[in-house]
């Protein structure tokens, strides 16, 4: 595939993913770290196309069929903490010793082709009392289209475009806790329902992410009035492919990186008699 040309570098990128990405390319990026919490994992694909029909040269031996395992990955995150309290014990003169299971998820990402794939993940924790446990809940439905690097499509129950610590998640921060900043509108654990159309260029050197979700329902919206998010990244070192991100590489990358970040639902703040824009 010819090598777009340098300037201007984006809108070339662009150009030459709209005339050659029905051309075979990379494979799924290990961009997605499974709804970010795991090694990228996939979905099941059709037995009809699992079982893909070899073809042989005369020669040389049949390639070894497709395996399910070559479609579809499961992978699983656990955090556990054990927190004390000073004069936190039920008699108010000890140390409370609690420990916690905040989350406990597994991961199932499949792939059809290099074009289509799904992924569906689930979450279950306990309330911060470490008594209560919260029933298993679906973290992240999404169908996913690639038509190339630098045009993505998905649908259903994800992350919105938002602030790095967020597209982490809390298996990738640099620290154990959310920044109180990364409260955004969300039915779960910062995922809404939309779809969000985003791409890599350069190999993850610039990227974007343009999404429309539910936000907040009900009053005071009760125009019914759908949020806007979206975010640019440009890498200055080492490029980030994929739509979400890590606080940290241990090493691995070394990441400067400018965002910009944008979020906007009309009446999605306030109460039904003091509404206004979030």
């Amino acid at each position: 595939m010819p090598a777009p040309a340098k300037a201007p570098r984006l809108l070339a990128a662009l150009l030459s993913c709209g005339l050659f990405c029905v051309l075979p390319q990379s494979s799924w990026a290990d961009d997605e770290k499974a709804g970010e919490g795991a090694a990228p994992p996939t979905s099941p694909s059709s037995p009809a196309i699992v079982a893909d029909a070899a073809t042989t040269v005369p020669g040389k031996p049949a390639p070894a069929p497709a395996h399910w395992t070559d479609h579809v990955k499961v992978g699983a995150g656990i955090r556990t903490a054990f927190r004390a309290g000073e004069d936190s014990a039920p008699d108010a003169d000890n140390f409370s010793k609690d420990l916690f299971l905040d989350n406990g998820r597994i991961y199932v990402h499949g792939t059809i082709n290099d074009h289509i794939a799904a992924t569906l993940n689930t979450d279950f924790s306990i309330d911060t009392d470490g008594n209560h446990e919260q029933p298993l809940r679906i973290l992240d439905a999404i169908g996913e289209i690639r038509v190339c690097d630098a045009l993505h499509i998905w649908l259903g129950r994800l992350l919105p475009p938002s602030d790095r610590s967020n597209l982490d998640g809390p298996f990738y921060l640099a620290t154990y806790e959310f920044p109180f900043v990364s409260a955004y509108p969300a039915i779960f654990a910062g995922r809404d329902n939309g779809v969000s159309v985003w791409g890599d260029i350069e190999g993850g050197r610039y990227k974007y992410q343009v999404g429309i979700f539910e936000g907040r329902d009900g009053a005071p919206n009760n125009g019914d009035n759908r949020l806007y998010a979206a975010r640019v990244t440009v890498n200055l070192l080492d490029p980030e492919p994929g739509y979400y991100t890590q606080s940290t590489y241990y090493g691995d990358k070394d990441l400067l990186a400018i965002g910009l970040v944008g979020q906007f639902q009309s009446n999605g703040a306030g109460t039904a008699a003091d509404r206004g824009d979030f």
